[in-house]
C-alpha cells in the first residue's frame, strides 16, 4: 500500500533518486570552505563603541538623597555632552549609574539636528525615581 506524498516528499524522493545530489552536495561544502578561508578577520578588531557609564557610591545615603545629591548632577553633565542619543540613570541605597550613548559620529559629532540636551530618539529616559531633566535651551 502506498501513501500519497506531498510536496516535500516528493522533493525528498527527486534528490534521493538523483546522481546531481552528492555533487550539490560537495559544491556547497567547497563554497563553505571558501567563504570561511576568504573572510577577513581580525585578531583583535578595534572596534569603537562611543558608550559612557558613571558609578558612584554614596554609603549611607537613601535612594531620594542619592538621586538629589549624585544623580541628578550626572544627568545634568551628561546633557552636555553633544550628539548623544541615549541617556540613562538609576539610583538605589547608596548608588547611582549614569550611562550615555553616541551614534555613529560619536561624541565629536552630531546627527542633523542634534546639539546638546537632545532626547533619545525612542523617547527614553529613566531617571531614579524622578521626572526627567528638560532638554537645554539656548539663549540667544
Amino acid at each position: 500500500m502506498t501513501h500519497p506524498t506531498g510536496i516535500a516528499g516528493r522533493l525528498a524522493a527527486a534528490f534521493i533518486h538523483s546522481k546531481l545530489t552528492p555533487l550539490v552536495i560537495i559544491a556547497s561544502l567547497l563554497l563553505g570552505v571558501y567563504a570561511v578561508l576568504a573572510l577577513p578577520r581580525e585578531e583583535e578588531p578595534q572596534i569603537i563603541v562611543p558608550m559612557i557609564d558613571v558609578f558612584v557610591e554614596m554609603p549611607g545615603a537613601s535612594p531620594p538623597e542619592v538621586e538629589q545629591r549624585v544623580t541628578r548632577p550626572i544627568e545634568q553633565l551628561l546633557w552636555e555632552v553633544p550628539g548623544g542619543e541615549e541617556r540613562y540613570s538609576t539610583s538605589n541605597a547608596a548608588r547611582a549609574v549614569g550611562a550615555g550613548g553616541w551614534g555613529r559620529e560619536g561624541v565629536a559629532g552630531s546627527r542633523p539636528g542634534g546639539g546638546p540636551g537632545e532626547r533619545s530618539r525612542r523617547g527614553t529616559w529613566i531617571s531614579g525615581g524622578g521626572r526627567p531633566i528638560p532638554p537645554r535651551r539656548r539663549v540667544a
